[in-house]
């Protein structure tokens, strides 16, 4: 994933808590509910899909064996974007 599009993340609850209170007594109670909830989920899917995506550093494609999840356990130029770069 880009990593431009990381200032999503804390974003959009922002936007849909801005919404509520601009809109939140004009709308249905569901609609305002629905809309929190949407906000905070879509972050944290975004949070999965940028912890998920590994980045690829150096020539060639991410030699790591087995999923993404086991990159950090062996030196490779597969890490995810959460791990300190050196």
């Amino acid at each position: 994933m880009n990593q431009a599009l990381l200032f999503l993340i804390p974003l959009l609850p922002l936007c849909c808590a801005v919404l509520n209170m601009l809109f939140g007594m004009r709308l249905p109670r569901l609609v305002t509910e629905t809309l929190a909830v949407a906000g905070v989920a879509a972050a944290f899917l975004l949070t999965l899909l940028f912890w998920a995506t590994p980045t690829v550093r150096g020539r060639g494609r991410c030699s790591a064996p087995g999923s993404p999840s086991t990159a950090w356990r062996s030196p490779s130029p597969c890490t995810s974007i959460l791990s300190p770069r050196r």
